[in-house]
């Protein structure tokens, strides 16, 4: 967000010439489009990442992009049903739902707040990892393939996203926007009839 209020300060910054700096970086009030909330910045221009973490994250860098799985997950409970090749009594035992909320961030809160153990289709209980417990196990390399390549997508999307847009994805565009070169994914779609073209025999599929 660039307003005159910034740019001169920008500017003197960039020649060294800018001694309150500590009112332009940081976090401060701000006011965008008549919605009031706050402005991060940070100067930091060989950093991998920044993270701003709070009580309004549980302090937790990644919660995020976890949310936005959760909600994926939630939100396409039906087709990744059909993807995982468990039966719905099946998936109740071993990798059952949280529930859906309106926000990824509500859907996130909720799923902490149940403790409902590592049985979940995304567990939550382990310290450095997510782990996806939908998919039934098969000794099929296409399908392990594709298995795989749904989950690489479902990461890609809640990494590179927003919750705005997670929210807002239905499958036919997730399945739309696979790369054409992850061809077992494609394929495995097709059959269980998931993918926006044509199916090709489900025969193929264990």
């Amino acid at each position: 967000m660039r307003t005159w209020e910034t740019d001169l300060p920008l500017h003197l910054f960039h020649h060294g010439e800018n001694f309150k700096t500590y009112e332009l970086m940081g976090a401060h009030p701000a006011t965008q489009n008549r919605k009031r909330g706050y402005v991060f910045r940070v100067w930091a221009p060989r950093a991998e990442s920044v993270s701003v973490l709070g009580a309004f994250n549980n302090w937790d860098e990644n919660a995020h992009v976890i949310s936005r799985i959760v909600y994926f997950v939630e939100n396409h409970w039906n087709e990744l049903l059909k993807f995982s090749r468990r039966t719905e009594e099946n998936i109740n035992r071993w990798a059952s739902r949280y529930g859906i909320l309106t926000t990824a961030q509500d859907t996130y809160k909720n799923a902490k707040s149940r403790r409902l153990g590592r049985y979940v289709a995304v567990n939550l209980e382990n310290c450095d990892t997510v782990e996806f417990r939908l998919f039934r196990g098969t000794l099929n390399y296409k399908t392990f393939v594709a298995t795989l390549q749904i989950i690489d997508e479902i990461c890609t999307h809640a990494i590179n996203l927003s919750d705005k847009e997670v929210e807002g994805l239905s499958w036919s565009n997730f399945a739309a926007m696979i790369l054409p070169k992850k061809t077992e994914l494609i394929e495995y779609l097709k059959a269980k009839r998931l993918y926006v073209n044509e199916p090709i025999e489900e025969a193929e599929v264990i």
